[in-house]
Order: structure tokens, then C-alpha cells, then sequence
């Protein structure tokens, strides 16, 4: 700075005598103030470019300010944040029942029960049957133990959609005595008559019947209870009836007609048939009821 401002001087004092000896004599100029002040100026002037060049303006402070430092990121780290947890599967399938219902080894009514789903209870759906018309269940008191469930009572809760379909480790067994019942119509010869159907559905042969019809409402006796020896007619309606047979094979299906001599028109009543292997109800034996309205007489 110090050469700077030597030089400086000594080019305007060079300058100020080129002038003087062209100057009249008469006028006197005072060159020191005025070197000083020159000087100095160019000194301000050049300090200020320095300091300019040395300082930022505001605004750039604030660009400054406002860009985060750069940071090193830690070797092997993502630099997008982890992806979320992929959320849970949706509840197991859940079933009750608004009756109590047995649950079964199969999806028959011919396989041997496991338990019975009360009302109020529910229990895990595993699979379905092919029809959809039962339920694989688990039972709720023993979570290794399953089960068919029939569907006519159930209500099916969470989404069965994908269930498997299962099947029975072994074909329903036929059970050695048993049969279906149900109300065929009235018919009247010389008094009003019931007829009945009957179907074989074991593996064993009926011989004998015993018959009987309550009065449900009255609590009283409409026949029997009498045993028949040959109980199965092939005509709901014949008048009189036919002498019908003594056996009942296994697939077979016959009518039993059961006179009612005297009874209350609209009253509810069961007819109750117990069928035996042998004869004069011998051997094995298998009871059931059909229920209707007693018809006007």
C-alpha cells in the first residue's frame, strides 16, 4: 500500500509541475492539500473494491443462510425411508348359530358326532363343502379337534371366499337300523285315516311296527299304541286297506295308513312309529314322529 501511494504521489507531482511551468508566475497553487486528497481517494477507492470483493451483500447471506451444510451419508444406508410393514391378513372366518347344531366327522347326518355349537358360541371356519352346505369347523373347547358344521342355522362372519374346499377322510358310514318318516295325506274310509311314508335308510330289514298318534293339544290318546305285523302298505289311499307286507328291505319305501276313529278338528298332533328288525318288536329298534294339524272330521 505504502509503494502504491508513493507512486501515486510522485505521477501527480510530476503532473502539477508540467503544469506550473506553463502557469503564469503571478498565481500561486497549493498542491499539497489537493495531492493528499487525490491520493487519498484512490486509496478509499481501491480499499472499497477490496472489501466489496471480500464481504457478501445481504442477499447473499440469505442464500447462504437458507442452504443446508451438505452432510456425508453413512456407507450402505438408504437414502429413502424403509418401507412400511406390509399390514396384517384379515381375520379368520368366524361362525355361530341361532340353534344349537351338531358338528360331525363329516358333512352327513350319517357320521358320528364330535359336539354340539351352542348359541352364543363361535368358532373358526377352516374350510367348506363342496355344496357349501357345511361348515369345516374348530371345535372351540378343543382347538386340535375339527368338525363338519350343517350351514341351514349358521351365520357366517369375516370372508369365506377363499376357503378350501375339504373333503371327508372316509365315505359316511350306513347306519345298521334307521328310517324316514313324514305325513302323506288324510284319507277317509268309513273313518278318517293318516298315511304315512315311510323310507329304509340302514342296512338291516324291518319286521315289525308299533303305532300310535297323541293328541298334542288335548293330551290324549287318537290310536294305539298297537303292534302291527304288517305294517307297509304300497297305497296311501286303497279302501279298505291293502293287507300291505311284513318287511321293510334296506332302499325300500312303503306308506303306513293309521286310522283315526276319533279326534278334535285343528288340533296339533304326532304320529309316533317304532320299527324293529324282528318280529313282534324283537331285535333292534328305531322310533320316529311326524307332526301335523288334525284335519276337520
Amino acid at each position: 500500500m505504502k509503494a502504491f501511494r508513493a507512486a501515486t504521489l510522485s505521477l501527480l507531482a510530476s503532473i502539477l509541475v508540467a503544469a506550473c511551468a506553463a502557469a503564469p508566475t503571478a498565481t500561486q497553487v497549493h498542491v499539497g492539500p489537493t495531492i493528499e486528497a487525490a491520493v487519498q481517494g484512490t486509496v478509499n477507492a481501491a480499499a472499497s473494491q477490496t472489501a466489496a470483493a471480500a464481504t457478501p451483500t445481504a442477499a447473499q447471506d440469505l442464500a447462504a443462510a437458507s442452504t443446508p451444510a451438505p452432510t456425508d451419508q453413512p456407507t450402505g444406508q438408504p437414502t429413502e425411508p424403509p418401507t412400511a410393514a406390509p399390514a396384517q391378513g384379515s381375520p379368520a372366518a368366524q361362525v355361530s348359530v341361532s340353534l344349537a347344531t351338531n358338528c360331525r366327522t363329516g358333512p352327513s347326518l350319517a357320521y358320528p358326532l364330535v359336539f354340539t355349537l351352542q348359541p352364543g358360541q363361535s368358532a373358526q371356519i377352516k374350510g367348506r363343502s363342496s355344496d357349501d352346505s357345511y361348515w369345516y369347523i374348530v371345535n372351540p373347547d378343543q382347538s386340535s379337534q375339527a368338525c363338519w358344521l350343517v350351514a341351514e342355522y349358521a351365520t357366517v362372519q369375516g370372508n369365506v371366499a377363499s376357503l378350501p374346499v375339504v373333503t371327508a377322510d372316509a365315505p359316511p358310514p350306513s347306519p345298521p337300523v334307521s328310517f324316514t318318516m313324514y305325513r302323506h295325506s288324510f284319507t277317509e274310509c268309513g273313518v278318517t285315516r293318516v298315511s304315512l311314508v315311510v323310507t329304509n335308510v340302514g342296512t338291516a330289514t324291518f319286521k315289525s311296527a308299533r303305532l300310535r298318534i297323541e293328541d298334542l293339544t288335548a293330551t290324549n290318546h287318537i290310536y294305539g299304541p298297537n303292534t302291527e305285523s304288517n305294517p307297509f302298505g304300497d297305497n296311501p289311499s286303497s279302501c279298505p286297506k291293502d293287507k300291505g307286507s311284513g318287511t321293510l328291505v334296506p332302499g325300500a319305501t312303503a306308506y303306513i295308513v293309521i286310522p283315526m276313529p276319533d279326534f278334535r278338528s285343528g288340533n296339533e298332533a304326532a304320529a309316533y312309529v317304532t320299527l324293529c328288525t324282528g318280529d313282534n318288536l324283537s331285535g333292534s329298534c328305531v322310533t320316529h314322529a311326524a307332526y301335523f294339524r288334525l284335519p276337520a272330521n
